[in-house]
């Protein structure tokens, strides 16, 4: 797939592997710089943390699993999609990697959700890309991201969630009430009329029991 770079977001990610000022990445232009800001976003805030279990909810499993391994080297990684096809072709491409496994999850059901946390260890890190774009059932998405903050993170873990959103859909700002994020922060998308959000929650100790 040849997809075409913005310059000038390409320039802040690389300078000392950071992100050094979002508010000057002016747009994006291709899902690769989608991906290379949550990543290096990512690696900023879990400086002084020791990340060694990884969740990936995505669609685009490849692309997020691909960058994570090169800063996290030494995490196991549970790969999550409520498509086993998608799985499939995952575990297809990376049949040599033995720091994964892949799981049905759909985040929306109650007995998928409970079920992956029963059977697995709390995390450091979770990726939730695009789950929640879609803001027709507020109530389902709001205690569908409470639980993962909840049940699925660790003390001092991360939550990071990737949207589409429209400009108008203020109330996406905290999509966990009163618990306030480490970061939110949209960038609009060259020619199109939605823009990329990305919200990170750490769960602190105040918060554990919501």
């Amino acid at each position: 797939m040849n997809l075409k770079k913005n310059i000038k977001t390409q320039q802040l990610i690389e300078e000392n592997g950071k992100i050094l000022d979002l508010n000057n990445i002016e747009f994006i232009l291709s899902k690769f710089e989608e991906y290379q800001v949550l990543i290096n976003l990512i690696r900023n805030f879990s400086q002084n943390r020791d990340i060694k279990r990884i969740l990936i909810i995505s669609d685009n499993l490849n692309i997020i699993y691909s960058q994570l391994i090169e800063f996290f080297p030494k995490a196991y990684f549970y790969i999550a999609n409520k498509s086993g096809k998608i799985l499939e072709s995952f575990k297809d491409h990376y049949k040599n990697e033995d720091n994964y496994s892949t799981c049905i999850l759909d985040v929306f059901k109650g007995v998928s959700i409970h079920d992956f946390i029963y059977d697995n260890s709390k995390l450091d890190l979770v990726i939730a890309d695009r789950i929640y774009s879609n803001k027709k059932n507020r109530k389902k998405r709001y205690y569908s991201i409470k639980f993962l903050y909840k049940f699925y993170l660790k003390q001092n873990g991360i939550l990071c969630l990737l949207s589409h959103i429209r400009d108008i859909e203020k109330d996406n700002y905290n999509l966990l009430g009163d618990i306030k994020p480490l970061l939110e922060k949209r960038i609009p998308v060259k020619n199109e009329k939605y823009f990329v959000q990305f919200i990170l929650y750490s769960k602190r100790e105040s918060y554990l029991e919501l």
